[in-house]
């Protein structure tokens, strides 16, 4: 087992089941509308947990497996750091949720998206950056 899969195994802990479990946890206790995605909100409302749980992890799994996929060919840093950035999205999700169940200082799922668009593009760029200077490197090109 490498970082990569450790990072794999972690995005899917905490974007996927994470998210998932704290998501249901907040429209269990404060209704179905405090769920920030309207879509997923619907599930719940109209097919149940069991539907709105299986659907957020196949949707997750189908995201992780073009990823790893993609990985295949190349990239090994850039990947890194969107799986890297996608665990810190998990984090986020999971923390506003329950902020939101248990009432307490309420974390903005706006805000919440905003920081995992700008740490996915920071940390998508250092990861091109890493896998550029490799190639470089691999490449015999020391610049």
């Amino acid at each position: 087992m490498n970082l990569q899969h450790l990072l794999f195994f972690l995005a899917f802990l905490t974007f996927g089941i994470g998210d998932a479990l704290t998501a249901v946890l907040l429209m269990t206790t404060k209704g179905h509308g405090a769920e920030f995605n309207n879509v997923f909100s619907y599930l719940y409302e109209t097919h149940g947990i069991a539907c709105f749980i299986s659907i957020k992890l196949i949707l997750v799994i189908v995201v992780l497996l073009a990823a790893y996929i993609l990985s295949k060919r190349g990239g090994h840093w850039l990947m890194n750091g969107w799986l890297t950035a996608l665990i810190m999205g998990g984090l986020m999700a999971m923390c506003s949720n329950l902020s939101g169940t248990y009432d307490i200082i309420s974390v903005n799922p706006y805000n919440v998206i905003l920081c995992y668009l700008v740490l996915t593009f920071v940390f998508l760029c250092v990861g091109d950056h890493i896998d550029t200077k490799k190639r470089n490197v691999k490449n015999g090109q020391n610049r």
